[in-house]
């Protein structure tokens, strides 16, 4: 998955509350209270989920317009191992990029930087009307160890 359009990882303790209200979309299959895989369209865009109820989930959230999914939620057998994991590559990853971003203004100073388009939070702040727990406050996405073309592979 390409870490760029990380705005949040964090793990979920409900899995059910890593869905979103919506309409199933391409491939949703599910076990009322047991499971549920595919993908689900809202008014935010398409999340994917793979979820076994009863465990906590890891839940990556993407900024709008840079990714195909809004979010993808997964059971996965270590979810704060592996959401510990993505911090860490996210860290990384933005650490080489502003690195690489001043060695470029070093060699070529007058030229403009960075006049594309803003990345930063979509307005209403990126989790408004996400269900969490009392207190819970979002953890921040960060690189860890990522291949020349930015993509980390989960699995």
């Amino acid at each position: 998955m390409p870490l760029e359009p990380v705005s949040e990882v964090r793990v979920e303790p409900s899995w059910w509350r890593a869905l979103r209200i919506g309409t199933p979309g391409r491939h949703f299959r599910f076990r009322p209270g047991r499971w549920c895989a595919g993908e689900l369209v809202h008014a935010r865009g398409r999340d994917f989920v793979a979820l076994t109820e009863g465990e906590p989930v890891l839940v990556v959230d993407f900024r709008p317009g840079q990714s195909p999914y809004a979010r993808v939620a997964l059971s996965v057998d270590d979810p704060h191992g592996l959401a510990a994991a993505l911090r860490r590559l996210s860290t990384e990853w933005r650490d080489s990029t502003e690195k690489r971003r001043g060695a470029q203004k070093l060699r070529s100073p007058g030229k403009p930087t960075g006049t594309g388009p803003s990345r930063g939070p979509a307005p209403g702040g990126p989790a408004a009307g996400d269900a969490r727990a009392p207190g819970e406050e979002p953890v921040t996405a960060a690189p860890e160890r990522a291949g020349a073309d930015g993509l980390v592979t989960v699995g």
